[in-house]
């Protein structure tokens, strides 16, 4: 069967392998300082992207050589992957307000039935398997909320779409077309990998 991405990240009896991530979102703004007043002037670009590195728990033999599959089937920077925040996991989605401006680089977004899934300022959703923050908590509500969201939207979100926040996920690409993996003399495979959000 053909390879399709994006992939899935690898879990091992439906629990997840990952024993550390560190996640950063990066923006695009620049800055100039005088020499002399240290007056600061910045310009905001609008771009920003999720980079992260994961640390994945000690495998054994058979579990390592199937993550070491995984990343060999990335093919480097080509393939993509699904994966998100493991602490995120929240309960029912949100749709999208239908009547709410839904277009790319949008930084604010309506939800609606907030009722069922309250947000708290921090907590991650993604939509279209593109993985967004809420800047603000939002109250429980039956009628449509706006938030504002970081990063900006990827891409238009048409009517009806749901914002996930059951385990919500972005996709990723690595960050390099070398992989490498430890191998210990207890026979335990050990592994991070550097990667950066997808974007096209």
């Amino acid at each position: 069967m053909a390879i399709s991405y994006p992939i899935s990240f690898p879990t091992i009896n439906n629990k997840s392998i990952i024993q550390k991530m560190t996640m950063r979102l990066v923006h695009s703004v620049a800055m100039t300082e005088s020499p002399y007043t240290y007056k600061q002037q910045t310009h905001d670009f609008g771009g920003s992207r999720w980079e992260a590195e994961i640390t994945i728990r000690p495998l054994t033999e058979s579990e390592g050589k199937e993550f070491s599959a995984f990343l060999a089937a990335l093919k480097g920077r080509k393939g993509t992957f699904t994966v998100g925040n493991p602490l995120h996991t929240a309960t029912t989605p949100s749709d999208i307000d239908t009547s709410s401006l839904k277009n790319k680089g949008s930084t604010n977004i309506a939800l609606d039935n907030v009722s069922a899934t309250p947000l708290t300022a921090g907590d991650h959703f993604s939509i279209n398997n593109k993985l967004y923050m809420a800047l603000e908590t939002v109250a429980g509500s039956s009628t449509s909320t706006t938030i504002d969201i970081t990063p900006p939207l990827r891409e238009d979100v048409s009517s009806g779409t749901s914002a996930i926040t059951d385990n919500p996920v972005g996709t990723w690409r690595l960050t390099d077309n070398e992989i490498e993996w430890d191998i210990s003399r207890s026979a335990h495979y050990s592994f991070t990998i550097a990667c950066v959000e997808a974007l096209t």
